[in-house]
């Protein structure tokens, strides 16, 4: 079924034109009576919606039960297209308003939630603290940190629609940390299979059309792409010193943007560049590193799309 949903949210009615066009379509297919069935009769669907947003390259899941005054109607009116399709306008209309009054209080409450980018920095620890288990003695530590912070987080689930781009990017590395301590721990659990934690190569930050921020065993690198002219495009890999490491803790993906452009601007592709020379990609063991990097990347976009 495809999903009307990624559209621009506060415009209610280039939203509402758009799931019109959608429900119509199905309304009217030749297989509409199972699209009615397994649309309408599924109960996540009466329950509520998954809405998806974003650009090109960004998206982002939520789900969302239906709001008290709508809980009773939205459903109805879903099932009415299907006997009726001349309906689809008015459910289409009703479920826009639902879902940009939606939209906008989780933005306000991500907005409170990060005041001014002050909760940035916790957001930051929480992500070094989860990847830093990996001892076997460590192993189930899920157990005491998904009723804490796992909590926290699914709490927090607005984050996921922030216009703070950071702040967006760090609550989904959260989610995926969170994520490998549990198949870590059922390892133990469920194989009696007694490890260690194998921490590759993560995305915990990116602006996609400049840079990607990885963290690595307690090391944070960043992969800034630049360009000379038409005839160069590419990256190189840096491992982030300890004044950058501060810079980026103090001001997040602004420092990032900074480091991106001053890479960019001493031309690194010359001899000269100080970024040159510490390009991972051109070391002995730069074809490990771009592999490691395009794969960090791949389970990114797979996570974030999914």
């Amino acid at each position: 079924m495809a999903n009307p949903l990624q559209s621009r949210l506060g415009e209610v009615s280039a939203l509402s034109a758009e799931i019109t066009a959608w429900l119509t379509a199905m309304a009217t297919s030749p297989a509409r009576d199972d699209q009615a069935d397994s649309v309408a009769g599924q109960e996540d669907f009466r329950a509520g919606y998954r809405l998806l947003c974003g650009g090109d390259v960004e998206l982002w899941s939520f789900s969302s039960t239906w709001a008290s005054r709508r809980s009773g109607t939205l459903p109805a009116l879903f099932r009415e297209v299907f006997a009726d399709p001349s309906r689809a306008g008015v459910f289409a209309a009703a479920l826009a308003e639902e879902l940009s009054g939606f939209f906008a209080h989780a933005q306000h409450l991500a907005a409170e939630r990060l005041c001014g980018g002050m909760y940035l920095p916790v957001l930051r620890g929480y992500l070094d603290r989860l990847w830093g288990f990996s001892a076997p003695g460590d192993q189930l530590v899920h157990r005491t940190l998904e009723p804490t912070l796992g909590r926290i987080l699914a709490e927090e689930r607005y984050l996921l629609l922030s216009e703070n781009a950071e702040a967006r990017a760090l609550h989904m590395a959260l989610g995926q940390a969170i994520s490998s301590l549990y198949n870590w721990a059922m390892d133990l659990d469920r194989g009696g299979n007694v490890r260690a934690r194998d921490v590759s190569l993560h995305v915990i930050a990116t602006d996609p059309a400049s840079w990607y921020l990885f963290w690595w065993r307690d090391a944070l690198f960043l992969d800034a792409r630049y360009s000379w002219s038409a005839v160069l495009d590419d990256s190189l890999l840096v491992r982030l010193d300890h004044i950058q490491v501060a810079a980026y803790r103090a001001h997040g993906a602004r420092a990032l943007d900074e480091l991106q452009r001053a890479i960019q601007d001493s031309s690194p592709h010359t001899a000269h560049s100080p970024y040159g020379s510490q390009d991972l990609y051109r070391g002995a063991d730069g074809a490990q590193w771009r592999a490691a990097v395009e794969g960090a990347i791949s389970k990114w976009r797979e996570r974030t799309l999914s």
